[in-house]
């Protein structure tokens, strides 16, 4: 178990049809085709990977951006035989479709990102004009689930998250929630989710546009005894929780995995403690602690350990793709791939990660401290 400090014991395990947090095999920084290109090789051959994503200082996601670029350049260190370039797309259409662009015509044959879903949808409809496999390891909106046959994901989607924000509100007996969510395909896509779960008439919704950000008041219906936050947008989440407290609300209080970031912290200080958020593992322990060891950790290292997953499953597709220089052909290998990865079994169904582990963390004390685990089955 994890807490943002360092190690702690399990303080919760959901009840979801939920086994243990374990993995076969076992992480190593070398993967099978990193120790093969560098015991056998391609000859002169080389894989040419690009990223888009948050990577522009002050981006209130920056920190994402760079834990995924940092575990997208620990995998490849074991072998000289990638090219790695990264555009910063920032989480806009515009520019991520624009990077795809950019990355594609540079010769590169697989891309990793983007990591909003907004600007993914964008990027997939241009790395398919481009004939270029992206692989995003962040990005997951419903709504992405065979958008393409040029894209994949190593996260789970939003509907398993909703599940497991559903078992939340059933644990803490929460039973009139609302949802406060950017109307984007990230926030969107989480509402409708979690609506769904819940069933008709169960959830009552706010939506805000996202590029304006929440300006208030709350609509919180009588007798809501839990709020819900769902957006990427920093400023508007840190502004709903103090719409809250202006409102004299004390009910629960839970976030979608992409306020799990050290800004949203800095935005709200102890006004949150109690907050909730499901996020995709960080990954087992082997990885977290080697990647504490390479870079260092905080949680804006969220999603590092679906970064290298990704970037293990380009290099292991090229090598079944004989070294292809071909997008397609190392498209058509990525699909057969099956392997233990640093967040467990990685394996696709329509371009999704057949499955995926989440962690439950709960802000105390205005810091990020693990609480749970759920691995569905």
């Amino acid at each position: 178990m994890k807490n943002i400090a360092g190690r702690g014991l399990l303080a919760l395990m959901l009840a979801m049809s939920c086994v243990g947090l374990t993995y076969a095999g076992v992480f190593s920084a070398t993967p099978r085709s990193m120790r093969t290109l560098l015991q056998n090789g391609p000859g002169n051959k080389k894989l040419k990977l690009g990223f888009i994503g948050p990577l522009s200082a002050g981006h209130p996601l920056q920190g994402i951006g760079q834990g995924i670029q940092q575990a997208a350049i620990a995998a490849l260190n074991a072998t000289a035989r990638i090219d790695f370039t990264s555009v910063a797309s920032d989480c806009t259409a515009a520019k991520a479709a624009a990077g795809v662009k950019t990355l594609a015509a540079r010769g590169v044959q697989v891309i990793i990102g983007e990591i909003c879903s907004s600007a993914t949808l964008a990027a997939v409809a241009e790395a398919a004009k481009a004939g270029v496999l992206l692989i995003s390891p962040a990005s997951t909106s419903p709504s992405l689930t065979g958008i393409s046959e040029w894209f994949f994901r190593t996260c789970p989607t939003d509907s398993l998250q909703a599940s497991i924000l559903s078992q939340l509100l059933s644990q803490d007996k929460a039973m009139k929630p609302h949802m406060v969510y950017a109307n984007e395909p990230y926030g969107a896509g989480i509402a409708t989710a979690l609506g769904k779960i819940l069933g008709a008439g169960k959830l009552t919704t706010q939506a805000f546009n996202e590029s304006e950000g929440f300006t208030g008041p709350l609509d919180l219906p009588a007798g809501t005894d839990a709020l819900m936050i769902a957006t990427n947008n920093i400023a508007a989440a840190a502004a709903i929780i103090e719409a809250g407290i202006a409102a004299n609300f004390t009910g629960e209080v839970y976030g979608s995995d992409s306020l799990a970031v050290i800004s949203f912290l800095e935005a709200v200080g102890t006004a949150a403690d109690g907050l909730k958020l499901a996020v995709p593992t960080t990954g087992n322990d082997a990885f977290f602690s080697w990647f504490t060891d390479v870079w260092g950790y905080d949680v804006s290292s969220a999603y590092a350990a679906q970064s290298y997953d990704a970037v293990t499953a380009a290099i292991m597709a090229w090598e079944d793709a004989n070294y292809a220089k071909s997008p397609a052909r190392i498209r058509d290998a990525f699909k057969k791939l099956s392997f233990s990865g640093a967040t467990g079994p990685i394996r696709f169904m329509n371009g999704d990660l057949m499955g995926g582990a989440y962690e439950i963390l709960e802000i105390k004390n205005g810091t990020f401290v693990e609480i749970g685990v759920v691995v569905p089955n």
